[in-house]
């Protein structure tokens, strides 16, 4: 056993160093397209209304995602952490799993968790995975479609799905609520037979209709991806939809999704509003140096696209889960802050009687304290000064 303990050491030290040394290949080429979608951008807008930070809280084991459940007490460290970072919005995945097949226990747990992040006055944002029962045994390939068929069939899908997702969101009231996750892969994955793009696009709009009723400040999101043919028809078509509580919700991993949704945009007319559903470097970048230039240039493409939400997956290090602050945890909480001075210095802020106040992260393992107090109904106006 000690001999084995040694040769896997060994063999792991190995593989660090090649990664580290990927990545630094890795940046060295990439760094100027970073620097040229940077200058492309307008730096000087500033956020005019409503947006909001959110983290993804991943409250499942990673180490088996779809089994394993969390301790409270590790939720209820991820929520602090959320509320280290400033973010207003915690976005959380839900398995129906528990609904379809009456695991009360399991049920009663994700709804202490679902209520806890009310009680915190932060903002829920729930993205709901259908049912993992339903993904066939055999991740084989079928010859003509492509895809990985699973267990049931559309109509029995939406049955089953339809009615536990109503039934948290009438609960919940959740902020934003995806429905629907891409559809063209992961849920496609869950049926015995392929499924048209407009016969997913009828279920998220009548759910959107029904939503509406229920909880009509809710958000109702479509998530998907950016990069292939497939990708663009879906995303041409939602703009169609006359449902008003609608967003598409942009799944970002690479400066080349972003370049692929500046040309979808230009390609069709954007009606509906776009939200960033999730980000992160395609390579989990967020717990190495390179965090920084990423994570900037997804808010500010955003503000350059007046949309109203970013949410950062995998600013923990998930492999420890740890809770040690990583570089993501700093820029994130930076940009939350920065963003906070600009709207008080734009806009200009009367206080209560107890000021408000903050901390200004400037290093990744340096807290600079920042005095932004305003008393006695003081107001800042003059943004250059």
């Amino acid at each position: 056993r000690d001999i084995i303990k040694v040769q896997l050491f060994e063999i792991y030290s190995k593989l660090q160093s090649i990664i580290t040394a990927v990545q630094k290949v890795r940046t060295n080429l990439i760094k100027p397209a970073y620097f040229l979608f940077y200058n492309s951008l307008d730096h000087t807008i500033f956020i005019d209304g409503g947006f909001d930070f959110s983290i993804t809280l991943n409250y499942m084991s990673v180490d088996s995602v779809w089994s394993s459940w969390r301790s409270k007490e590790e939720v209820a460290m991820e929520l602090d952490w959320a509320e280290k970072i400033g973010v207003n919005t915690v976005k959380v995945t839900v398995l129906l799993d528990y609904w379809v097949y009456k695991n009360t226990s399991r049920v009663n747990e994700i709804k202490e968790m679902l209520g806890s992040i009310k009680k915190r006055g932060m903002k829920l944002y729930i993205t709901f995975l259908g049912v993992r029962e339903w993904y066939g045994e055999d991740y084989t390939f079928q010859p003509r479609t492509g895809r990985i068929f699973g267990k049931v069939n559309f109509l029995t899908w939406r049955y089953h799905c339809e009615q536990a997702m109503t039934e948290i969101i009438g609960e919940f009231k959740p902020d934003y609520a995806c429905v629907i996750r891409e559809p063209l892969v992961d849920m496609q994955e869950q049926l015995a037979h392929a499924t048209k793009i407009d016969d997913w696009l009828d279920c998220f709009s009548l759910m959107a209709r029904q939503i509406s009723k229920i909880s009509p400040a809710t958000v109702v999101v479509l998530e998907n991806g950016v990069s292939t043919p497939a990708d663009y028809e879906l995303f041409e078509k939602i703009q169609k939809l006359k449902n008003k509580n609608i967003a598409f919700g942009a799944l970002i991993y690479s400066l080349k999704d972003i370049f692929s949704y500046n040309q979808y945009a230009k390609m069709c007319k954007v009606r509906k509003k776009t939200i960033i559903a999730e980000f992160w470097d395609s390579v989990v970048i967020y717990i190495d140096e390179y965090a920084e230039d990423f994570i900037y240039l997804v808010y500010r493409w955003a503000l350059n696209h007046k949309m109203p939400l970013i949410n950062l997956s995998y600013s923990l290090n998930t492999h420890t889960y740890d809770y040690s602050p990583t570089p993501a945890f700093y820029v994130y909480k930076n940009i939350i802050t920065r963003t906070f001075m600009e709207g008080v210095c734009k806009k200009g802020v009367k206080s209560n009687p107890d000021g408000i106040w903050g901390t200004l992260y400037a290093e990744y393992d340096e807290a600079v304290n920042i005095n932004y107090q305003f008393r006695n109904g003081g107001t800042l106006k003059d943004y250059k000064d």
